[in-house]
């Protein structure tokens, strides 16, 4: 699969964070059990992304770690 939306978060050194999520924001992702969910926020920390809130297919935010979501396939 395409790593198209996780991999614009590797381009991100010169964009603002409100730049970052509409970059990302409407992405889809799936996890290793299949589920797929859809980026909806962002969390900021000292200025940096601290987590990302993914909606499940229920429509339960849940956030996690830029660096786990880095790791989940993209898909269309």
């Amino acid at each position: 699969l395409p790593l198209k939306c996780p991999y614009s978060m590797r381009n991100t050194s010169t964009m603002t964070l409100n730049e970052i999520l509409e970059q990302i924001k409407g992405c889809k992702v799936q996890d290793e059990d299949n589920t797929i969910y859809t980026v909806v926020s962002l969390r900021y920390f000292n200025g940096s992304i601290s987590t990302i809130g993914l909606k499940d297919p229920n429509g339960v935010v849940k956030y996690c770690p830029a660096d786990r979501y880095m790791e989940m396939a993209s898909v269309a």
